[in-house]
Formats: C-alpha cells, sequence, structure tokens
C-alpha cells in the first residue's frame, strides 16, 4: 500500500512555534516508521504539492520551520517527504474536500492511508471524514503511535511475543504426548529485529542468525512466537543461506 502525505494538514496553523516544532517531530518519528522495515505492506510514502510559503504559525512559513529544525538528520528527511518523494498518483476526478479545503492526493489515498501533521482535531483521528463529490467517505489516518497499533494488520507490522512456557531458553522442553518443543534462546528485543528481517519460505517465516536458523509462528493476528529450527528441509535452508543476514 501507499501511504500519502496529507497536503490539507499543511493548511491548518497552529499559532505557536513550540507547537509547531512539537507536531513536527512527531510527525518525521510516525513517517520514519511507517517507512522501516516494520512496516512489510508499506511500500512507500508518496507527497502531494504543498505551498512551503504557507505559515504553521505567525511569521513561520514552511521554509522557516524547516530550517529550525536542529536534527540534520530529520531536517534533511522532512524537506525529502515535502520536495522529493514521488507524487500521488492522482486518477480521480474530483478531489476530498474537508471543511471546505479540497485536496486531490487525499483523494487519491481513499483505498490506502493518509499520514497526517497533527494541526486539526480531526487529524488526530484513525480516519479523516469529508466528501469527495456528493459522497462521504472516510479515509484511513496516521498522525501518532496509536494510529499504528490500531493499523498494524493492514499496515503488515509483526509482534514477537515469546512463548516462555512451550519454548523455554536454554532448553528443549516436553509440553506434550511425544512433543518437544525447542528452545528459544534470542531476547524479545533480538527476537524482533530478526522477525522483522524474516523472510517467507513455505508459508512461515524463517531468519537466521549467529549459527542458528530461527522459525516465527504466527499466534493470532500480527503476533508471532519463534523457536530455534534445527530440522529445516534442504529447499528451505537453501533459501535461507541465499540471504545475507547480520
Amino acid at each position: 500500500m501507499k501511504i500519502v502525505v496529507n497536503d490539507l494538514a499543511f493548511r491548518f496553523p497552529l499559532y505557536e512555534k513550540d507547537r509547531t516544532s512539537e507536531a513536527v517531530k512527531k510527525f518525521i518519528l510516525i513517517c520514519r516508521k511507517l517507512e522501516s522495515i516494520s512496516c512489510h505492506n508499506v511500500e512507500r510514502l508518496v507527497r502531494s504539492e504543498i505551498d512551503k510559503e504557507s505559515e504553521l504559525y505567525p511569521t513561520g512559513t514552511l521554509y522557516r520551520v524547516i530550517r529550525d529544525i536542529s536534527d540534520r538528520d530529520d531536517r534533511k528527511y522532512f524537506l525529502g517527504l515535502l520536495v522529493n518523494r514521488e507524487k500521488a498518483d492522482v486518477l480521480i476526478d474530483e478531489p476530498f474536500i474537508y471543511k471546505d479545503l479540497a485536496s486531490f492526493a487525499c483523494a487519491a489515498a481513499k483505498e490506502d492511508a493518509l499520514v497526517s501533521l497533527e494541526t486539526d482535531d480531526g487529524f488526530k483521528q484513525i480516519e479523516i471524514k469529508g466528501f469527495i463529490g456528493r459522497q462521504k467517505v472516510k479515509i484511513r489516518n496516521i498522525s501518532c503511535e496509536d494510529h499504528l497499533n490500531y493499523y498494524r494488520d493492514i499496515l503488515g507490522m509483526r509482534i514477537y511475543k515469546a512463548n516462555d512456557e512451550k519454548h523455554k531458553k536454554d532448553r528443549e522442553n516436553a509440553y506434550g504426548k511425544g512433543k518437544t518443543a525447542s528452545p528459544m534462546n534470542l531476547s524479545d528485543k533480538e527476537a524482533q529485529k530478526l522477525l522483522d528481517e524474516a523472510i517467507w519460505i513455505k508459508q512461515r517465516l524463517y531468519a537466521r542468525k549467529g549459527n542458528c536458523n530461527y522459525a516465527f509462528q504466527n499466534t493470532q493476528d500480527c503476533i508471532y512466537h519463534g523457536y530455534i529450527a534445527d530440522d529445516l528441509s534442504d529447499d528451505i535452508l537453501s533459501e535461507l543461506y541465499g540471504k545475507k543476514w547480520d
């Protein structure tokens, strides 16, 4: 899926410099997470035309807001979102109307989602309500951590949750008649990182770290647990060894 940068959000001033700086900082964080390895279904973020002379606070044009971002990497990233990203494909005849403001880019996100700077209460919601023509529409919106969690399935996020009862850390575990579970020797943090890097092979996620191969099994929704996989078939091993692992 594509995530469209909400151009309408840059047309609602926050009136205070500090509030604007905090909103921009939060926006950058959310965009980075959407473009990170953890959101596997996000193909890319796309931009729309945004007036860089628009004021987000009195005398504070967007150009000035960009210059005032203290972190160099954040400043470069934010500018890239507004200038260098691919433009949204506008294949719709009518714009999305929100509070009498129109956006064709937002209309293009109807089947995908928007990422929004929180300049208006409507942009803090999980859906932005408006009109396309005479039709009332709701467009998915992402502007905070809660929204990432709410849309985690759609975004393709994978969440690691250890099954400590079944997969012990340092030994195999008998958990049923004639059944033995493999150990899981990674910390939750290490396992989460590896889960995000894991690849699909025969409808299951596998990864490799050090001298161990790991399998990740879906528990429910986007939640997975993992374990050391010592008995993998040659075809699975071939795909695992064909990828470069950290």
